[in-house]
């Protein structure tokens, strides 16, 4: 497989960004970083701090040096990260960047902003969801097993899309709605605002999943604000630690989304999560889709020796012939961090009825057919599965089934 470049710059919504700057959230361009031609975004809660448990003493004193902070109460405090309030007027990329000139042993960061690797406007998607042209092909369904899958994203909608038996030449695509269930709603839409741009994303993934690993259970929760529908690295725990905590328990958590970093900050709190999820479930994380080896979060924690086999990050492949060649997709990440490459092009899954994007121009209604979509937030649920279905197959746990297809390869492909 070739690494390829691309140019897409994220597509930027201007009454998202409104909502975003109105919510205290803000962004920053980033630098380019070695094979990007781009220049990204990456978003952090201007007003918020997150320092680790060792750093705080030192954090603390610099800070009441330059500012008048608090440390307010999260769900982190477990995890031995603290959130800092700054006043309104402070910054908290600037106050971090201060000091580290100060102290670079510190860990100290902006509190994160997640989106969903297709999401609005920091991670731009690799295309919009259109009316399918090609099926992804069902596998069997998985024999007699107790796994489960855990997702979160956007959430699903409600009812949960219906069983599908439809057939198209040798493909078919079929799932049953009683292995999905969700663990919490999707947020609604505030008053006179359209439903989010993101809408779909999380049950399109939940599909993908119980095509590919027909029989296992999914379980599917969201985290999103309903204002910004942006997901803080504090909401991204609580909504982790609230799914894995359902039963049967997820052996595989499932998360196509991420973050960038400014550089020379590392990614507090989000690492400190991490560390404690992958004690307890496979991460299955998607690698971004912005044609570079920047680093995306946490899929980009893959090649660190802490952990290994406890992180699979998934770019996306498209196919170059009928045959079934692949080649790594123009607009997917790539690099060392990247571990696992599966089908992201064109995947296809059965929405209910919408119209997608919610607002005109250029929305298109979905009425009882198939849909397609491409990135690797979809890629990252067909490596879940098909590593979910080896496991099975195998009678090992998930883990332990990612370590034996890895073996002592750098990466391995799917599909």
């Amino acid at each position: 497989m070739a690494y390829q470049e691309g140019d897409t710059d994220p597509v930027v919504d201007k009454a998202w960004i409104d909502d975003l700057h109105a919510s205290g959230v803000r962004e920053w361009p980033k630098a380019l970083i070695g094979e990007s031609v781009n220049q990204k975004r990456v978003y952090y809660l201007r007003n918020e701090l997150l320092v680790d448990r060792k750093s705080a003493r030192g954090a603390r004193r610099l800070l009441n040096e330059m500012a008048d902070v608090r440390a307010r109460k999260s769900g982190l405090n477990s995890l031995g990260v603290t959130i800092f309030v700054l006043p309104g007027d402070r910054d908290a990329l600037d106050i971090t960047r201060a000091i580290r000139r100060l102290d670079p042993s510190l860990r100290i960061a902006p509190h994160y902003i997640a989106t969903t690797t297709q999401g609005k406007p920091s991670i731009s998607p690799a295309t919009e969801p259109r009316p399918a042209v090609r099926l992804l092909k069902a596998a069997p369904a998985c024999t007699a097993n107790k796994e489960c899958v855990a997702v979160v994203d956007t959430g699903i909608w409600d009812p949960p899309p219906k069983r599908l038996d439809r057939a198209n030449g040798a493909n078919q695509v079929f799932y049953d709605n009683q292995d999905i269930e969700e663990v919490s709603n999707p947020p609604a839409p505030p008053p006179g605002r359209a439903l989010w741009y993101g809408a779909g994303h999380g049950g399109f993934i939940a599909g993908i999943i119980a095509n590919r690993a027909n029989g296992v259970a999914i379980r599917v929760a969201s985290g999103f604000d309903a204002v910004t529908h942006a997901l803080t690295i504090e909401s991204l725990y609580v909504s982790v630690d609230r799914v894995l905590r359902a039963r049967p328990r997820p052996t595989v958590l499932n998360l196509s989304l991420g973050t960038y970093a400014d550089p020379g900050t590392d990614i507090v709190g989000l690492r400190e999560a991490v560390e404690q999820w992958s004690q307890r479930a496979l991460i299955v994380a998607a690698a971004g889709n912005h044609a570079t080896s920047y680093r995306f979060y946490p899929a980009a924690f893959a090649d660190e020796p802490g952990f290994k086999h406890r992180i699979v990050s998934v770019g996306a492949t498209e196919p170059t012939d009928e045959a079934g060649t692949s080649r790594a997709a123009p607009y997917s990440n790539f690099g060392s961090w990247v571990n696992a490459w599966a089908p992201g092009t064109h995947v296809s899954y059965y929405p209910q009825d919408l119209t997608y994007p919610p607002s005109p121009p250029g929305a298109v209604t979905f009425t009882s057919g198939l849909a397609e979509w491409s990135g690797t937030s979809f890629a990252t649920p067909f490596a879940a599965a098909e590593i979910t279905r080896f496991g099975i197959d195998n009678g090992i746990k998930a883990s332990d089934a990612w370590a034996k297809i890895l073996g002592s390869s750098s990466w391995v492909v799917f599909g």
